[in-house]
């Protein structure tokens, strides 16, 4: 059996905020300026359905007040406003694995300390 749908496809919040950072990356890369403007008006809707369907209250606000600040904003505005959440959005999705490589070298080090004592800086000689 096959079932139509109706309307455009629902997406979770993770999932628009990575068709955000896309189209953001789109628009930086855009050279043409009737391009651009489309793809401007397509990262407001994302950003208003982003708004709508965010678990979080703060997170709608936040992106509701976004999607305000740039359909409201003269041109040049607007190329700051999308440059600067892109920077932000790269800033989300790169810091876990930031703060997970800062980890795992901590975790490193202190095994190899621990071997040094265990092993009175056989370890440490043998890495020298």
């Amino acid at each position: 059996m096959v079932v139509h749908r109706k309307g455009p496809p629902s997406y979770t919040a993770s999932e628009l905020e990575q068709l955000v950072k896309l189209k953001l990356r789109q628009y930086e890369r855009e050279r043409q300026p009737s391009e651009a403007k489309q793809l401007q008006k397509e990262i407001i809707k994302l950003m208003r359905q982003l708004a709508d369907t965010h678990p979080e209250p703060c997170e709608r606000k936040r992106w509701e007040e976004q999607a305000d600040n740039l359909d409201n904003a003269t041109e040049e505005e607007r190329e700051h406003i999308l440059l600067d959440i892109g920077k932000g959005l790269g800033l989300i999705l790169v810091l876990p694995f930031l703060f997970a490589g800062g980890v795992l070298y901590g975790v490193g080090l202190f095994v190899k300390g621990v071997g040094n004592l265990l092993t009175g800086g056989a370890i440490k000689k043998a890495f020298e």
